[in-house]
């Protein structure tokens, strides 16, 4: 992974993104059945004052996916059936709404805002968000940076994430949540997904 932490650091020791980076790495071993992975999904979840900004280090090659005029996803590419790989991240607020955002490794990204449980709302595509990713046939690591306004989401220390991974290229499908092995179908919706771990800097 010596080549995946350069890029890791050659993306968040940005200057800009400093701040909003101000929080340790997390780390998971194991895939949504408690089956140990060759190489963990590592992930850096921060916000400052400003914005919100989610670093996922994905250990597998890079699998491309289609783009549409706003460098956005064209669907939901998390599903099985497009063959997308992609690093994921829910931000949960006690009220039951929340939001989920998707980075994929050629750098295009996908936001959807929910009422309740995958109770999808409209929305207009966030401005001023930013992405960067590199990687190599083995590995790729992918940061996206948020305003806040933009969002329209309160943060403070009720808010619940969830970082995860779904690996949808290969023939079986492999998910990863930061929940660890929940014990039940995979369902990266599901509340008990979710934790408290978003720190400010």
């Amino acid at each position: 992974m010596r080549d995946n932490c350069i890029a890791w650091n050659s993306l968040i020791d940005a200057r800009d993104w400093a701040e909003a980076l101000a929080v340790p790495r997390c780390e998971v071993g194991i895939d949504w059945w408690g089956r140990s992975l060759q190489q963990p999904f590592r992930f850096a979840i921060g916000h400052d004052a400003r914005s919100l900004v989610y670093v996922a280090e994905v250990p597998r090659g890079a699998s491309p996916v289609r783009r549409n005029e706003h460098g956005a996803f064209v669907g939901d590419l998390a599903e099985p059936e497009t063959g997308a790989d992609t690093a994921e991240l829910y931000v949960r607020s006690t009220d039951g709404r929340y939001f989920e955002i998707h980075v994929s490794p050629d750098g295009a990204w996908w936001y959807m805002d929910f009422v309740g449980y995958r109770d999808r709302r409209p929305v207009r595509i966030p401005e001023g968000v930013e992405v960067r990713v590199s990687g190599s046939e083995q590995s790729w690591v992918g940061a996206i940076r948020l305003p806040l306004n933009q969002l329209g989401f309160r943060f403070d220390a009720s808010v619940r994430v969830q970082a995860t991974l779904a690996l949808c290229s290969g023939s079986t499908p492999v998910y990863i949540t930061s929940a660890g092995a929940p014990g039940f179908e995979p369902d990266f919706h599901d509340e008990r997904c979710f934790v408290k771990c978003v720190r400010s800097a």
